[in-house]
């Protein structure tokens, strides 16, 4: 009955989704799965060393299917042979792109060895790929690039007055870093009446992508992360000297998502195996979103504590003073609770749909991998765990970036659902142990300061006078 709400409870999945969304949380951005690698395809040939390249794929394909702001998308794959017929079917926006994608000349990688740099002669084509892009999905750039324009002035003040941190040529290269920033928020802003971005744009864009990674402010390779950079070092000082909590980084990598997944898509015409699926039978079957009962959940000290002592029950050792971690947990997470009780009407996320699916047969001979178009949430990454763990499967996806959503909803397995549930919940109770031990060591910290204590590149060599002079263009 949709128009009641299920009450739930700490035995419920449900309940650790809202418990964590109101946790103040110190995610790491990019947590990755214990199943990334997907070694065994039954069935499917030839597929070896195009594994990684086929998740990022998966995870394009995901990210340029989205025209409004708010939705996630998952995707799965299966590689049939050269015989099966099915005929070629899937959303005009992506026949429009892997359309464009093949026209693409094909340029066989330098004799020598040499490294394998993406011909300027080619970048006609990856502009109006890239351009293609953006504008399906203009509400969603738009507003990943004016998200925090409020701070772009109080930064570059900051880093004008800097005469310490940076030596003279890094702090130029970050407020020019701010200048393209200013640049493109006011050119996107300039196209809202349309919603349609020009070529010259898209042409700028991609060399202040370029001007970026050669300048040292990103890695060159989009999915070398974990590299420190110089907008990382930015990230850290304003943190520190000046609060500001939010990343450049981030916000940099926000800007250029849409950019660097034309990029990873323009790989396909790069590599002559990877051509070869171009050239395949295209078909993509759209899901339906699981139906879900709306419900409330009682958020109260008292269920925090009986969650708690679900967790306790489960553990093995705990340390001497955990009496005083927990009580203090529950008081510190009770003042950030505005209130007790919440009622949601909960969805299933979209990359939990797709692996009940296929566990129900309604898809088949997928890659064991998951597309998304953004990192999974902490209940989704636990719970692809847990579904490993008991089906003996190794379904992956490219990571989590630690934080929980209300409103999260649990999608029941055929057959092993209760066994899922305890794996799943022993794996979240352990998450709920994990954050009262960080809560004590944070405030322990506070105490102590208190007494003292891959793949082919662009490589464009533009100035940022000649960013300059094509920004004008625009005008």
């Amino acid at each position: 009955m949709s128009g009641i709400n299920q009450p739930i409870n700490t035995e419920d999945p449900e309940y650790y989704a809202e418990l964590f969304c109101r946790t103040p949380r110190f995610a790491n951005r990019r947590l990755p799965n214990d199943e990334r690698s997907c070694p065994d395809f039954p069935g499917i040939q030839n597929v070896d060393g195009l594994l990684s390249r086929l998740q990022t794929i998966l995870d394009g394909v995901a990210d340029i299917s989205l025209c409004q702001r708010g939705n996630v998308s998952a995707t799965m794959a299966c590689l049939k042979d050269d015989k099966d017929e099915s005929a070629r079917r899937y959303p005009q926006h992506l026949q429009t792109i892997f359309e464009m994608l093949r026209q693409v000349p094909y340029k066989p990688p330098a004799a020598d060895g040499s490294p394998n740099v993406i011909a300027n002669e080619l970048e006609d084509y990856f502009v109006e790929i890239s351009k293609a892009i953006h504008n399906y999905s203009f509400d969603i750039f738009a507003y990943r690039v004016s998200k925090r324009e409020h701070k772009l002035s109080d930064i570059r003040g900051f880093l004008e007055q800097d005469r310490t941190h940076f030596t003279i040529e890094e702090r130029s290269t970050l407020v020019n870093f701010l200048k393209n920033v200013h640049r493109i928020i006011m050119k996107v802003a300039k196209a809202q009446t349309t919603g349609q971005l020009s070529t010259t744009f898209i042409r700028m864009l991609l060399w202040m992508y370029s001007y970026w990674t050669q300048h040292d402010l990103l890695p060159k390779d989009s999915l070398a992360d974990k590299k420190v950079k110089l907008l990382d070092r930015a990230d850290a000082w304003l943190a520190e000297e000046h609060n500001i909590g939010f990343q450049l980084r981030r916000w940099a990598l926000k800007i250029m998502s849409f950019l660097i997944t034309a990029d990873r898509l323009f790989i396909l015409t790069h590599s002559h195996r990877l051509r070869q699926l171009l050239q395949g039978k295209f078909s993509v079957s759209v899901l339906t979103s699981p139906t879900t009962a709306p419900y409330c959940c009682d958020l109260s000290s008292k269920t925090i504590q009986v969650a708690l002592n679900a967790t306790m029950a489960e553990t093995s050792y705990l340390p001497s003073d955990w009496d005083q971690k927990r009580e203090s947990f529950i008081e510190w997470l009770s003042k950030k609770l505005e209130v007790s009780e919440v009622r949601q009407k909960p969805m299933v996320h979209a990359e939990l749909a797709m692996i009940i699916a296929m566990a129900k047969g309604e898809i088949k001979d997928v890659l064991p991998y998951v597309g998304v178009s953004k990192l999974s949430c902490l209940m989704c990454s636990h719970y692809i765990r847990a579904f490993n763990e008991v089906t003996k499967q190794k379904i992956a996806t490219k990571g989590s970036h630690g934080k929980a959503y209300p409103g999260w909803s649990w999608p029941s397995l055929p057959d092993s659902d209760e066994e899922l549930r305890q794996a799943f919940l022993r794996r979240i109770r352990q998450q709920l142990l994990s954050d009262v031990e960080q809560h004590a060591e944070i405030l322990r910290r506070l105490l102590d300061s208190s007494v003292g204590s891959g793949g082919p590149e662009w490589q464009i060599d533009r100035t940022i006078d000649e960013i300059e002079e094509l920004s004008d263009m625009e005008a």
